[in-house]
């Protein structure tokens, strides 16, 4: 999308059009995910290649799949086929914390616009695409859910300083890695291992007090 620029400086709104570089990403998404890439191999493949993703940073699985209940990510925006969709999501005030959150709205309450001359991906490509998100998401709703381990959250990759997440086998990986595919650290580390390494060293510290 660009945003053309009135003569006062100020941005223009409600005008789109489709930049031909990233319009070529897009379609690229597309193509290797009906292929049978997955988001991750896609998003790394894209970092890896050097292009930057919507908010300018590296790119990720979620960012290519997004949300199925907020239609978010890559391949859930209709624009890509020529539909805009609006009021799909409301925002209120959280009375605890006073922050702003969104919330979705009843897709009935959806505003939907044709917008064919914003079209990149054809109707067949686009139904694949949807047709796999459903069934990897059906799948991944099968699996047994990840159990938390004693150090959740507070495991740090030692090569690039990302978080570290658990995955197969009870083994932490780097999230940066599987995510995104920008660091080194292939292997992960059993979870059971870096929790005994960190009892052992606050029993030393307890001892040594």
């Amino acid at each position: 999308m660009v945003r053309r620029l009135l003569a006062d400086g100020t941005a223009a709104t409600g005008e789109r059009e489709i930049v031909p570089a990233e319009a070529e990403v897009i379609a690229r998404i597309f193509l290797e995910y009906v292929s049978g890439q997955s988001a991750r191999k896609i998003a790394a493949g894209l970092n890896r290649d050097g292009f930057p993703s919507p908010r300018g940073g590296d790119w990720n699985a979620s960012t290519i799949h997004g949300s199925r209940q907020r239609r978010n990510g890559i391949l859930n925006n209709e624009m890509y086929i020529g539909r805009l969709v609006w009021n799909r999501q409301r925002f209120v005030k959280d009375p605890d914390s006073g922050k702003r959150q969104s919330r979705v709205n009843p897709a009935g309450d959806w505003i939907t616009t044709d917008v064919p001359d914003l079209r990149i991906i054809d109707d067949d490509t686009w139904q694949k695409a949807q047709t796999l998100k459903s069934r990897y998401a059906s799948h991944a709703g099968n699996k047994r859910q990840t159990k938390k381990r004693l150090l959740t959250g507070l495991v740090k990759c030692g090569c690039c300083g990302g978080n570290m997440t658990i995955a197969r086998k009870d083994r932490y990986y780097c999230a940066a890695r599987r995510e995104k595919g920008t660091c080194e650290a292939a292997f992960g580390i059993a979870a059971a291992e870096v929790e005994n390494r960190v009892l052992d060293g606050l029993r030393r510290i307890l001892v040594g007090q």
